[in-house]
């Protein structure tokens, strides 16, 4: 499968990276395993009700352990989609964030939606908003 992280969420990636700097190396494991069509554990993310092509998005929310953070519960919220481009399985990461922050989860749902709205089922349009993570 091809993984291409959006060029907000890889800002996103590099400012936690910042503070945390185990996120870009935690967050790759993730992106190796997906490459590999390995199965992420990861909930399909609620109530998006988008749909595009008569489809609704295959949107999921997983939970990316962070060793500097340790703990259960705590650790990095990745939200990605699966789809095909044109025959090409692809997943595009959307938006992370650290479950530990007080993030409103209308305000995570509004940010996904426009950044699914931002690209739209081929290679080329996924080009244009995002950079493909190679191995």
């Amino acid at each position: 499968m091809r993984v291409f992280r959006l060029y907000q969420c890889n800002r996103e990636i590099q400012s936690l990276n910042r503070k945390y700097r185990t996120v870009d190396t935690d967050i790759g494991f993730v992106e190796t395993l997906l490459r590999n069509d390995g199965h992420l554990p990861a909930d399909p993310y609620s109530n998006l009700q988008y749909r595009r092509n008569g489809e609704p998005v295959r949107v999921f929310k997983a939970r990316v352990l962070v060793r500097q953070l340790g703990g259960k519960r705590s650790g990095l919220r990745l939200v990605y989609e699966i789809l095909d481009a044109g025959g090409v399985r692809c997943c595009v990461l959307l938006h992370t964030y650290l479950h530990a922050q007080d993030i409103n989860e209308n305000e995570v749902r509004k940010t996904i939606l426009a950044r699914v709205d931002s690209y739209d089922v081929s290679l080329e349009s996924i080009g244009k908003v995002g950079l493909e993570v190679l191995g």
